[in-house]
């Protein structure tokens, strides 16, 4: 029934309501009866009626009153009437708040049931804020042992069940399933030790147990599902009084018969719920549109093309019908329903979803990314990869640079690459880039208990680091800590206002990029295409008017570009050979379109360009063109960005301070009775930051030199911001193959540089001489122009698709940093500390700008080390 001829009949009935002479408790309870019966509908206007007569008969400030509004709350939120739901269960709060003295269950129930209404409809910051809320108020009435609380223990404890049942939703929603599953197991043992005699009649139960199972499935854990499941359908059984346990039943059961593939089974089971729903009640209801959406993907899956599409349309027509819809459902059935009209052929429909369902993606990630915790971030937006690669493969096969339909006649779509870029640029590099903005606007600001607490953060993030690195770290102390962390984190998100407005301050599009363009410029955004067998670079020129040129990278059947050519590029540098294989194989492709995309006789002059996967290993400066005999250094100003997008929102450059730091020749062995030589001196950075040092005094900067065992993890965590940042020591990149479910920590753990006390750090500091990438993040480096990391492979770290990659590059600039010089592999002494003094002197004395004088700099070394090993492995990336 749609929501106009709802309202109408109600108005109707309530004009009748004298002449009905029905009681309080006489309404109430049939309005009870029919929720649940799934008689959604009947049982607001049941509700509303004995809202009315409770008003009348005691006020507004009654128990009577409150409990009703709560119970209208219940039937609009299962009817999907999401904005009314919260409206009321807000109202019911605040009554409760004056009604009854803290800490009350009818609050705490209240809040709980606003914030599983707010995670229906994806609103996850507001959906934690009342769960911990309410989890707060329980602490309180257990801590002060309320008289409540002791006369009504058992209501107490189904609150708090309540509760943790939706902090273990929004850990799955966020795709966090391990800290679902250990969240549930622990209520479901907590359960079971509270009623050890009659914990299997209780709907708390059953409702712990059905969510468990659903997150062992999301793991992949059949085993322990398949045992959960054939509980909870005993269970339901025998639960008479609540019709709704067997459809839940019937649906995990399907799912079962489905992770072992007895798809005859579960889709019987499924038919069965979907009939038991058309004949009765729950029509419309999040139940009813979950079988809909299982049974058309699974029918997608077996190539029932048809009946698959039709159950999704109808599951889609019937959410967008509702006065608020569960995003994650629509986004789920929005897939299912793009993924059923490619697979059959129907290239036009799928493109019209695709569309629906890349919006319904970037505005949740812009909607949730706002207040999540850097470890939340990760899981969040790997959930939603699927999503992502799955519209890249699309994106390909109607773009008509390539056949990959098989049909006479293929769809084709070449603006697709408009959404392409745009949702490349919006959603690349997501994890890290907020930190910036988190510390900035905290330490910026006036509020002074913000800036303590940013402090501490800090400090315990430094902890962290060190206890990772720790001989033999405690499992126990390493999830105390991380919990302490990720707390004290979502406290400044939550005190910085500014920062909660949103995580992306301004769509950018990709016209926006290309107005920036000037005359021979171009932008070149790559794209690792799911498998990474083809790359994609989204072209753009000055001259760019109806949508982004793609160009391909393509493996060929016995070269992969992650692998054997890849190879073969390393090895060429790494043995000084003439390699033009590279060129042809990463840049020629590029350049073609490039060109296609310039004026007749207009050279190309500048690229910004923003690398993807492999491309972040490669130097483009040391690929060799064979019909021009030069280096790209010589050909095209390669200007690498982290995202295409900084065209647009880089900040205006601050004033220059004239204030350098400069870390050379640390020693690494401060106990020489140490037999420990993992790093060995560098004597030559001792005359590299000396040289440098000199150079900027004689131009009136203020110099801050750090050698031997000043040069310390501890003073460089302690420099102030400045202009530049100059670091000449080892650096390492530990290629550990991290699982992609890795944390944040472990990840930028796995790079960094050496300094001071490297060899033997002391066990009772906090500094054991490793500048890891994870601890840059926390640097000062508000103002840095510029940070030289004059290294061995200070630029490699881990890649994750979408997200780029995990190191010290870009750890500095999340930290502030606005450009970064560092290095792809392990680099000559000698001929590093020509370049960089040899960069400063020409950037002083007769360049202002700082990658010109870089560029130069590789050319005139490249007179006297002409191979790339010697003068390429540095990039200069930033804006």
């Amino acid at each position: 029934m749609c929501l106009a001829i709802r309202i109408f009949i109600l108005a109707l009935l309530l004009s009748f309501r004298f002449a009905m002479a029905q009681s309080w408790d006489s309404l109430n309870a049939q309005g009870l009866q029919h929720y649940k019966n799934g008689a959604y509908e009947k049982a607001e206007i049941s509700f509303v009626l004995a809202l009315i007569e409770a008003e009348a008969n005691h006020g507004r400030a009654h128990d009577q009153y409150i409990t009703t509004l709560s119970n209208v709350g219940f039937a609009q939120k299962a009817m999907g009437n999401f904005p009314a739901a919260q409206g009321t269960f807000r109202t019911a709060i605040a009554l409760e708040g004056k009604v009854y003295p803290d800490p009350s269950i009818e609050k705490i129930e209240s809040m709980a049931d606003l914030a599983s209404v707010y995670s229906l409809s994806a609103q996850y910051d507001s959906c934690e804020y009342f769960l911990t809320a309410a989890m707060n108020l329980i602490t309180r009435a257990v801590n002060e042992r309320t008289k409540q609380y002791q006369e009504q223990v058992s209501r107490f404890f189904d609150a708090l069940v309540n509760v943790q049942n939706s902090l273990a939703s929004l850990h799955h929603k966020r795709g966090q399933f391990r800290d679902a599953i250990q969240l549930m197991e622990q209520q479901r043992q907590f359960i079971q030790e509270t009623y050890p005699n009659d914990y299997k009649a209780l709907g708390s139960y059953r409702a712990t147990i059905n969510n468990l199972s659903t997150y062992y499935l999301a793991v992949g854990n059949s085993q322990h599902a398949k045992a959960l499941v054939s509980e909870y359908v005993k269970l339901a059984e025998h639960a008479d009084d609540d019709p709704i346990t067997y459809l839940y039943a019937l649906q995990n059961l399907g799912n079962i018969y489905r992770a072992y593939e007895v798809y005859d089974s579960a889709q019987m089971v499924w038919m069965k719920a979907i009939a038991t729903i058309e004949r009765g009640s729950f029509y419309g209801t999040e139940i009813h549109l979950s079988l809909l959406n299982n049974l058309g993907e699974l029918n997608v899956e077996l190539e029932n093309y048809d009946a698959g599409i039709q159950y999704l349309i109808q599951a889609l027509k019937l959410n967008e019908a509702r006065a608020g819809r569960n995003p994650r459902l629509y986004q789920s059935t929005l897939f299912n329903l793009t993924s059923g009209y490619l697979w059959s052929g129907n290239y036009p429909l799928a493109d019209q979803y695709y569309s629906v369902l890349m919006k319904e993606l970037l505005d949740e990630v812009h909607t949730n990314f706002t207040y999540l915790s850097e470890s939340e971030k990760i899981a969040f937006y790997r959930s939603q990869l699927s999503i992502l690669e799955s519209f890249y493969s699309f994106a390909l096969d109607v773009s008509g640079i390539i056949p990959l339909q098989k049909s006479q006649n293929p769809y084709v779509n070449r603006d697709i690459t408009k959404k392409l870029y745009d949702t490349h640029i919006a959603t690349k590099g997501l994890i890290l880039n907020s930190t910036y903005r988190l510390k900035n606007q905290i330490l910026h600001g006036a509020d002074v208990n913000a800036k303590a607490n940013y402090i501490r953060w800090e400090s315990l993030k430094n902890k962290l680091a060190q206890l990772y690195r720790s001989d033999d770290p405690s499992s126990a102390s390493i999830g105390q800590l991380t919990s302490q962390i990720e707390a004290l984190e979502k406290s400044l998100i939550a005190q910085s206002r500014q920062f909660r407005q949103g995580f992306v301050s301004q769509p950018v599009s990709w016209k926006d990029v290309q107005s920036r363009l000037k005359k021979g410029e171009a932008a070149v955004e790559i794209i690792r295409f799911p498998g990474g067998l083809i790359y994609g670079a989204l072209v753009l020129t000055a001259q760019t008017t109806e949508r982004p040129d793609l160009a391909l990278v393509l493996s060929t059947k016995t070269k992969d570009l992650e692998k054997q050519f890849f190879k073969q590029y390393i090895n060429a540098i790494a043995f000084r050979q003439t390699d033009t294989l590279s060129y042809q194989t990463y840049w020629e492709p590029i350049f073609r379109v490039i060109q296609k995309n310039l004026p007749k006789g207009q050279a190309l002059t500048k690229v910004y360009f923003s690398p993807d996967g492999i491309y972040n290993q490669i130097n483009l400066n040391t690929l060799f063109s064979p019909h021009e005999k030069k280096y790209l250094l010589d050909i095209v100003d390669i200007h690498q960005l982290t995202n295409t997008r900084d065209l647009v929102t880089m900040s205006q450059e601050t004033p220059v301070r004239k204030s350098v730091a400069l870390i050379g020749d640390p020693s690494f062995t401060v106990n020489q009775s140490s037999s420990t030589q993992t790093f060995n001196n560098l004597t030559d950075t001792r005359e590299e930051v000396d040289q440098i040092a000199a150079y900027f005094k004689t131009k009136q900067w203020r110099v801050t030199l750090l050698k031997d065992q000043e040069a310390s993890e501890g003073a460089v965590k302690k420099l102030h911001s400045g202009d530049i940042l100059h670091i000449a020591s080892h650096g390492f990149f530990l290629n550990s193959a991290t699982d992609q479910s890795a944390s944040l920590v472990q990840t930028l753990l796995n790079s960094g540089i050496a300094l001071a006390g490297a060899n033997n750090p002391d066990a009772d500091s906090n500094n054991d001489g490793i500048l890891t990438a994870y601890e840059a993040l926390s640097l000062n480096l508000d103002t840095t122009k510029l940070v030289v990391l004059s290294a061995c492979e200070s630029g490699l770290g881990e890649f994750h698709p979408g997200e780029g990659v995990y190191g010290l590059q870009r750890a500095f600039q999340s930290a502030g940093a606005k450009r970064v010089v560092m290095s792809l592999w392990k680099v000559d002494d000698q001929a590093t500390q020509q370049l960089m003094t040899g960069f400063y002197k020409l950037w002083l004395t007769k360049i202002m700008d700082s990658r010109a004088a870089f560029r130069q700099s590789q050319q005139e070394l490249r007179t006297r080390y002409p191979e790339p090993y010697y003068w390429g492995a540095f990039i200069f990336t930033g804006y």
